[in-house]
């Protein structure tokens, strides 16, 4: 497989040139005579290949993409070759068809009666989707988009917090809270270990017991997470034994009052013995 760049991020040609005024949608009916046509792919993009249900979706779900085609096509073989194995033999006769389909379309000659065709489709919030003249033919649909409120938040940089008062006592964060007309407590997975859920870090014990004792968080980046099987292995694991304890747990004090505490708040029930 020719080399290809995965690090195509929106965010540093948002810095430069400010956030673009729509976001570009687009479909690509594809055969093998345009497998080396080159498609640029920002990280903030969500693609697929709707025939074969194989693609990535948008927000830190993947790095951008700078290659051809037929790189796109491995890329996508690599990830379901990689996969099959976590969802069991009922899954395989599914996977097979996919990889069959690629690799009909991989190596397939432009010049057959009956070539081998795929569509990709690109939803892009940016609109920094590249397509090259080689691939306008192709093109089955090209439309802007207004960008959500969700997506619009997602592409702006974020730069350093503005200096504030750190609040540091008891009664400062009280009283903090006691003239809020609303509250968001940002607390991290720590606050949940009480429930019996595992944290990610235990600093105060050197991480034993905690999800990065037993796992490599340097590992844990995209980047491995697509290329190397091991990583994707370990991680579908963590995620299994969380979602299985968290299955089995319960709302401790901590979450109560955060819950609670704003409940009897907005009812004006000030007195504790409410």
């Amino acid at each position: 497989m020719a080399a290809f760049d995965m690090t195509f991020d929106a965010k540093e040609w948002i810095r430069e040139h400010g956030l673009p005024a729509h976001g570009r949608e687009v479909a690509l009916h594809l055969d093998s005579s345009h497998l080396g046509a080159t498609i640029h792919i920002p990280s903030c993009a969500s693609w697929e290949f709707p025939e074969l249900g194989v693609g990535q979706g948008a927000w830190n779900q993947h790095q951008g993409f700078r290659g051809t085609v037929g790189d796109l096509l491995e890329k996508a073989r690599s990830d379901v070759e990689r996969s099959r194995g976590l969802y069991g033999e009922e899954a395989a006769p599914k996977f097979d068809a996919v990889l069959k389909h690629i690799n009909e379309m991989l190596q397939s000659d432009s010049g057959e009666s009956e070539a081998v065709t795929v569509s990709l489709t690109v939803r892009d919030p940016s609109g920094l989707c590249g397509v090259p003249a080689d691939l306008l033919g192709c093109i089955a649909k090209d439309t802007k988009f207004e960008c959500s409120m969700g997506e619009t938040a997602m592409l702006i940089p974020l730069g350093a917090p503005a200096p504030g008062e750190q609040l540091i006592t008891v009664e400062q964060i009280a009283e903090l809270v006691h003239q809020a007309r609303r509250v968001v407590a940002l607390t991290g997975p720590g606050i949940s270990v009480e429930s019996g859920i595992t944290p990610f870090r235990n600093p105060s014990d050197g991480d034993k017991g905690s999800i990065w004792g037993t796992l490599n968080a340097a590992k844990m980046t995209v980047q491995n997470f697509n290329t190397d099987p091991e990583v994707a292995m370990a991680w579908w694991n963590m995620k299994r034994s969380l979602t299985r304890e968290s299955s089995n747990a319960a709302p401790n004090p901590a979450h109560i009052f955060c819950c609670v505490g704003r409940a009897r708040q907005a009812w004006g029930c000030c007195d504790s013995e409410h």
